[in-house]
């Protein structure tokens, strides 16, 4: 809906995919980065990878930061950072064996649109800040898993205020001191 609403033309791309097909099934299914990305200038997107510049002590882009799309190209996607600097972001090749060469790839910008997401999508990612909206967590530890992907206090943002969150019994014995 978000991206519906931008101005300008959709530029949609394919992942490239060699190898054997249950492999590039696996592969598409486990990485968050879409198999088909949709992009305008404007999108709001995240990286899914981290990238290290040799020779710099700070990374380029690191997985779950934010950006806004400035500018699409054949082989490049221009990202202003929420910090303010432009990153010129490549495809990525993920592998299905990283220690075999010739195992299969999936070749593709290492981006996906950031305006929304699930928990489950959040786990491993690290956000400078988060809207959300826990109040339908259920599972034991599904709360802490969204809270926890925030850096600091400061960028977690509630849509309303929780009247509680599912606590299994067994953390609850753990803290009280009855972890027999």
């Amino acid at each position: 809906m978000q991206l519906a609403g931008l101005p300008g033309e959709l530029v949609v791309v394919q992942t490239e995919q060699k190898g054997p097909s249950s492999h590039c099934e696996f592969l598409a299914k486990s990485l968050l980065t879409p198999a088909t990305l949709e992009l305008k200038r404007g999108a709001m997107v995240m990286f899914t990878v981290n990238r290290n510049v040799t020779g710099q002590s700070a990374p380029l882009y690191v997985n779950g930061q934010v950006g806004i799309v400035e500018d699409i190209w054949q082989d490049l996607v221009n990202v202003r950072r929420s910090d303010g600097d432009l990153i010129g972001v490549e495809k990525f090749v993920w592998r299905y064996d990283p220690r075999d060469e010739n195992s299969a790839t999936f070749v593709q910008y290492p981006l996906r649109l950031a305006w929304a997401m699930t928990i489950h999508k959040a786990q491993g990612l690290t956000l400078d800040a988060a809207y959300m909206d826990i109040r339908a967590a259920r599972e034991p530890g599904q709360a802490y898993v969204a809270v926890s992907r925030v850096r600091t206090l400061a960028g977690l943002n509630f849509k309303d205020w929780f009247k509680g969150v599912h606590v299994s019994p067994e953390a609850i014995n753990f803290y009280k001191g009855n972890n027999e």
